[in-house]
């Protein structure tokens, strides 16, 4: 989330303060129940209304939070069943705001969800800039293949709009299974493979949006995005933790999580998997 929030665009035309996409920031703190040791947590901010500086429900036009849950063909992005406004969920999504009864509205989304899949080539060509935010969209390809986040392609996101009358764009979540781990704790070894989903299959074939998702690589590539200050940032917080004692303690706990030499081995890992997946992208986004 932090590497996100390096990332994002320009303040969105309109709302002062407000950027396209940005994402929770936290902590990490040492838990103890009852005087019981139980780890090390992350205390983070929520992704809401407040927090993304949606427009407040007025009545009339209002901002707009759903989150995908479940894979399911809707998360997905392939169809668009029917939906019914008595619920909070709908298809693997979850409405996060407006979410009191009366106030709920799938409809928005599931025109989204009909446009990515009956637009033709060139209805979707044409129309797409003024329904997505191209920044913000290249963004999330280049975050998700970065970071090689497999199980957030589709699921575990946030997709969201200002009002009415702006474009779409999307929040990270749930980043469990990232930077060569799996999200079922597995190390996974270097690879080249590109992640994808059904939009971004279609968007890659838009000249106007692959313009935008190079020089949006550009500018990360040598800057917020290069290995070196990625990996210094996971150094920044991997020394506190071992400064403080805290992996000790952790270790004390749970010895069969590994020991400091496990753990720089981690870090070598690491190391390696940043410069790969930095090449890769490299590679694959200017070949564009």
């Amino acid at each position: 989330h932090e590497i996100w929030n390096l990332m994002k665009a320009e303040p969105y035309q309109g709302y002062p303060g407000s950027y396209l996409g940005a994402s929770i920031a936290g902590e990490y703190c040492e838990v103890f129940v009852d005087g019981d040791f139980r780890g090390i947590y992350a205390l983070t901010e929520r992704v809401d209304r407040k927090q993304l500086d949606l427009l407040k429900n007025n009545g009339i036009n209002t901002g707009i939070l759903y989150k995908s849950e479940e894979r399911t063909d809707a998360v997905n992005l392939f169809e668009a069943p029917d939906y019914d406004n008595e619920s909070i969920f709908w298809e693997g999504f979850e409405i996060k705001y407006p979410d009191e009864q009366g106030e709920i509205d799938w409809e928005p989304l599931h025109g989204l969800i009909r446009f990515i899949n009956e637009s033709s080539e060139e209805e979707f060509r044409i129309q797409t800039e003024q329904v997505l935010s191209f920044e913000n969209f290249a963004d999330y390809f280049i975050f998700l293949n970065f970071l090689f986040a497999e199980d957030n392609t589709a699921k575990n996101l946030h997709i969201s709009r200002y009002d009415e009358n702006s474009k779409w764009f999307l929040v990270p979540w749930d980043l469990d299974g990232t930077f060569g781990i799996s999200w079922e704790g597995h190390d996974l070894q270097l690879n080249s493979k590109i992640l994808s989903n059904h939009l971004y299959q279609r968007l890659l074939g838009v000249p106007a949006f692959n313009s935008v998702l190079k020089n949006r690589w550009n500018e990360h590539a040598s800057g917020q995005l290069e290995p070196i200050r990625i990996f210094t940032l996971f150094m920044t917080n991997y020394e506190r933790l071992e400064n403080s004692g805290a992996y000790d303690r952790n270790e004390d706990r749970w010895p069969q999580n590994g020991d400091k030499s496990a753990r720089e081995q981690d870090l070598e890992h690491l190391r390696s998997w940043i410069q790969h997946r930095h090449t890769v992208l490299d590679t694959y986004i200017l070949g564009l």
